[in-house]
């Protein structure tokens, strides 16, 4: 059995994966002279909130190579989730280029105090959609008032279409990562025989 594929980095980049809480080092070959120094920045969204994560800067040596070092503890807080990241040099005079841009994916804390959950959004959200439709079918109240405030529930059938829309998502990811899915169809033949397929 084959190990798996190591992915090729260019010369300036970061490593595709970091889990959150893992100590990182990590080497990054430059064209640049001694005096010049190398930071990254991180940028994504986390559900709704923007995060930002600069990386500490550092100095470029003799052979134009700049080493980096993430303790756990640097690494322990980052929220999980896809990040856009670009690379700057910044030169002796203060001045800073952009040199590289990519994509790092960061992977939740296994070891966190809150319990990561490994599902994608596509299935938590089909999840709550059941549940919701679950509910539904042991209280047929569409509003409630209270005073002043009043609260309108989801109509089944508005439920329905958002779940059969979430299955189909949910259907999508699996067969992308290589699952055997059933398909969604059953045949019957009528006539003198009835018979399932």
């Amino acid at each position: 059995m084959s190990s798996p594929a190591i992915p090729v980095l260019p010369p300036l980049s970061l490593p595709p994966r970091l889990r959150a809480g893992d100590a990182l080092n990590w080497s990054v070959q430059t064209q640049l002279a001694v005096g010049y120094s190398v930071f990254f920045v991180l940028t994504a969204v986390i559900g709704t909130t923007p995060t930002r994560i600069t990386l500490p800067t550092v100095a470029v040596d003799a052979n134009g190579v700049a080493a980096f070092a993430l303790a756990s503890t640097d690494t322990v807080n980052y929220a999980p989730g896809r990040y856009q990241w670009i690379a700057f040099s910044v030169d002796p005079s203060s001045n800073r280029d952009e040199l590289a841009q990519g994509v790092i994916y960061i992977q939740p804390n296994p070891t966190a105090s809150t319990i990561p959950d490994p599902r994608s959004m596509n299935v938590q959200i089909l999840g709550q959609i059941t549940a919701l439709i679950a509910g539904k079918a042991l209280d047929d109240v569409a509003m409630y008032k209270i005073g002043t405030r009043e609260l309108t529930k989801i109509p089944i059938d508005e439920l329905l279409r958002w779940q059969a829309k979430y299955e189909a998502r949910v259907r999508r990811e699996r067969i992308r990562r290589g699952e055997y899915v059933p398909p969604n169809t059953i045949g019957i033949t009528f006539g003198g025989r009835g018979q399932m397929r």
